[in-house]
């Protein structure tokens, strides 16, 4: 969904000739909806030959280190200006150099692989040197074959950032420790079904109608219900209407595009980091009565409804989010191969004379 949205979000028709080009011809665009789309999961596909790239895909909040953990707290008099009343615990917080070690996780991922986007090396470059697969990170990648894969990482590392408990604690490995009751009928039929699938990993498990994790009720569950109930069981609806929205909701999309792009721009990776951590703890470990979500849980239809307005609004910032880091990329070498054409000219010029 994230793709689709980033890829009708795009204005500048060459921004998309230019990622056709990366990407080359795709089975299943038809049915995907988009380019990006088609390719939106391999990630997922790869991870058991790519062993490297699992931790990737997440942050791990070291709640460990805070007596108590991290929890969501009532707080009024700290956040009466922002109009809430609740904020994380005082301290509980996503911390790139503690978090991101070498830049291993999903917000050094998209620095990296938007880098290697670009066909000129950055100026930073990695300290890890432990696999040959991921020493090239924050590297230019020369390869065509390394470009259409750092493309391929971008558009579904930005969606996975978004995700709240892509973005979370630890202690619990992102919700996937607590396996929980969430008695929706969902039909076997669902879109999504096969990417709960792809999803079977040491960070997401298997589960069947009757058996889930919070995890993956956020990553799948929510989404399956809505469409369900909501979008005649078609993934191509929802993405429609949220793409609607990304548009329409004038407000939402300014906060959005605050910090829109990740391109040499750690400063926008952490903030998204956080805005999901921030969510995760207010809003997936804990229930609509304020109660922690815990080992066994049931998840009410209230828990669903309340929930479902905020997996929108994050499938809607990703999709705005990627979508603004693509053309910001394109632009960006646009802009550097034409300075690189002019200098050339005027050197042509200088030799005639």
């Amino acid at each position: 969904m994230v793709a689709n949205i980033a890829w009708h979000r795009i204005q500048n028709e060459d921004t998309k000739a230019w990622i056709e080009t990366i990407l080359g011809p795709q089975n299943g665009t038809d049915d995907a909806g988009s380019p990006l789309a088609a390719v939106a999961d391999w990630a997922d596909r790869v991870r058991h030959f790519k062993p490297w790239s699992g931790p990737l895909h997440y942050i791990d909040v070291r709640d460990d280190l805070y007596k108590g953990g991290c929890h969501y707290t009532n707080n009024s008099s700290s956040n009466s200006s922002s109009g809430s009343s609740n904020a994380p615990a005082a301290g509980c917080s996503f911390d790139y150099e503690r978090d991101c070690p070498n830049d291993i996780c999903v917000a050094g991922a998209i620095l990296n692989y938007t880098s290697q986007l670009l066909d000129e090396p950055t100026s930073t470059t990695t300290k890890r040197t432990s696999s040959t697969s991921t020493s090239s990170l924050r590297q230019r990648a020369p390869d065509p074959w390394l470009k259409n894969q750092a493309l391929r990482f971008v558009t579904h590392f930005i969606g996975d950032i978004h995700q709240p408990l892509h973005c979370s604690r630890t202690t619990d490995k992102g919700g996937n420790d607590y396996h929980v009751h969430f008695n929706f009928n969902l039909s076997s039929s669902s879109p999504l079904s096969r990417r709960r699938d792809l999803r079977r990993s040491s960070r997401s498990y298997h589960h069947s109608h009757h058996s889930w994790n919070l995890h993956s009720v956020w990553d799948t569950g929510i989404i399956e219900v809505a469409l369900q109930r909501d979008y005649q069981n078609s993934r191509s609806i929802m993405e429609t209407d949220l793409l609607a929205q990304s548009f329409q909701d004038k407000d939402a999309e300014e906060k959005y595009l605050k910090c829109a792009s990740a391109l040499h721009n750690q400063t926008c990776t952490e903030i998204w980091g956080q805005e999901s951590f921030a969510m995760a703890l207010e809003y997936a470990y804990e229930m609509e009565s304020g109660e922690e979500v815990v080992d066994g849980s049931t998840l009410t239809e209230e828990y669903y409804e309340t929930r479902l307005p905020i997996v929108k609004d994050r499938l809607i910032a990703a999709g705005v989010r990627l979508a603004a880091t693509l053309e910001a990329i394109y632009d960006y070498e646009s802009e550097r191969s034409t300075k690189k054409h002019l200098l050339s000219n005027l050197r042509l010029g200088f030799a005639m004379y």
